[in-house]
């Protein structure tokens, strides 16, 4: 199974350097090394990062320091997660104090010095150096948790609609949802309107016919990503 990473970094040495960390026998990783500078803005990046079909983000903590990068690697990963909630995030930074005082999630900061192993006498929230071990735990849980949604959508859609019963209908609106909006954040049908749409038979079957094909694509995707 092969990981594809994006590591966003305004110095090309960082990138180089990040590279040849996550550089293994295994080949388990595929780094896509990018300059912010190159997509300045944030909207066209979050785009450029959805194009890519990447499995996990990292990006460095300051990118807006002497150029012309108009984000936070907090706005990126903020936009991005409004199209993808949820998906694997981590920010490496040489600044940790200042990166953990205004991260939304201390839990994505680490740091970029490789000779920290334990935190300090003075701060027990001092990141550790990423390490790849976890960035593939974080991708796997991710993927694993929309393929079982995926699975237990699919076998739901297996049931004859008039032998589905209440709770089973409740538990598809829910698994449908979980699954559009793991893939369109922000853009996904309220679970309301779907519930309307199941009291009438007329349009039962569209909306299950908008299921199925949301199965496809998403098991597209996954395959794709492996």
């Amino acid at each position: 199974m092969s990981y594809f990473i994006a590591y966003v970094d305004k110095e090309e040495d960082e990138r180089k350097k990040f590279v040849a960390e996550f550089d293994s026998e295994e080949n388990e990783f595929e780094i896509e090394s990018i300059d912010p500078e190159e997509n300045p803005n944030v909207e066209e990046m979050v785009e450029y990062l959805l194009q890519l079909g990447v499995d996990a983000l990292i990006t460095d903590f300051d990118l807006t320091k002497g150029g012309k990068v108009n984000y936070t690697s907090n706005d990126l990963i903020y936009q991005l997660r409004r199209y993808r909630p949820e998906f694997p995030c981590f920010i490496q930074t040489a600044d940790e104090h200042k990166a953990i005082k205004v991260s939304s999630d201390v839990n994505m900061v680490y740091t970029k010095d490789h000779t920290v192993d334990e935190p300090n006498s003075k701060s027990e929230k001092r990141p550790r150096p990423i390490d790849p071990q976890r960035v593939k735990y974080q991708i796997e849980s991710y993927r694993s948790r929309i393929q079982r949604w995926q699975d237990e959508l699919h076998n739901l859609l297996e049931i004859p609609i008039e032998q589905r019963t209440a709770a089973q209908i409740d538990r598809f609106l829910e698994l449908d949802h979980n699954l559009e909006y793991a893939f369109c954040g922000e853009l996904t049908i309220p679970k309301s309107v779907k519930e309307d749409l199941l009291k009438g038979n007329d349009k039962r079957e569209e909306l299950l016919d908008v299921a199925e094909r949301l199965i496809i694509d998403i098991r597209k995707e996954l395959d794709d990503s492996k």
